[in-house]
């Protein structure tokens, strides 16, 4: 199979790797680190978000959250990476 051409679903190199990631998932549930929630038009907050761009966006109101550009992990009241976001205005 070339590359570009069918479904992973044959291939078992790819199954394999989907099956790691799932363990790897299940695991970091099991330890209990969380996903961040971040989306565009939250409050911008420096305790669990990392600017790293600014735009001038009609669309949000200032300091908000116009895109997410990375998820951020935290573990009980620790943050183990900031959600790196785009600002607005």
């Amino acid at each position: 199979m070339l590359a570009g051409e069918g479904t992973h679903a044959d291939d078992t190199f790819y199954q394999g790797i989907a099956l790691i990631a799932r363990q790897f998932t299940q695991i970091l549930q099991d330890l209990r680190v969380e996903e961040i929630p971040a989306a565009p038009g939250d409050d911008f907050d420096t305790k669990i978000h990392y600017a790293v761009a600014h735009e001038e966006n009609d669309a949000f109101g200032a300091n908000q959250v116009a895109s997410v550009l990375q998820k951020g992990y935290m573990h009980k009241d620790k943050v183990l990476r900031y959600s790196m976001v785009k600002v607005a205005n």
